[in-house]
């Protein structure tokens, strides 16, 4: 966390790029004398990295978004399922990277698509 930490202060507004946390974390490891990873084992901290700030607004305002729509989901079902799917991936983005893992990525696409397709056809969202 403390590597991962000293490449976002460095670059707090726009980060490194989409893609670059191993090379930035490489350099940074190496300069500490440390050994490299590509998952920082934290989503939020690897957005920081990669799209800074703007991205991590950006992450936290579709949360906030699923959220605010799942309550005008028609059942009850659906709405606490939805609102599962946002605090799971929020939870889970504390201590791992479930957007940079290929089942973590598919499995929230899926279903967010899976709850809020219907939801977007009315023109709410």
């Amino acid at each position: 966390y403390r590597n991962t930490a000293a490449l976002v202060a460095r670059h707090p507004l726009l980060g490194y790029g989409t893609g670059a946390f191993e090379q930035a974390y490489a350099r940074e490891a190496r300069s500490r004398g440390m050994p490299s990873t590509d998952n920082p084992h934290e989503q939020y901290l690897l957005l920081m990295v990669q799209a800074g700030l703007p991205g991590l607004i950006l992450l936290l305002y579709l949360l906030y978004t699923q959220w605010r729509c799942a309550r005008e989901l028609p059942t009850l079902h659906e709405r606490e399922a939805a609102r599962g799917l946002v605090l799971t991936l929020g939870l889970i983005g504390l201590f791992n990277s479930p957007l940079m893992d290929h089942g973590g990525g598919i499995f929230y696409a899926f279903m967010s698509a899976y709850w809020f397709a219907r939801h977007g056809k009315s023109g709410q969202i």
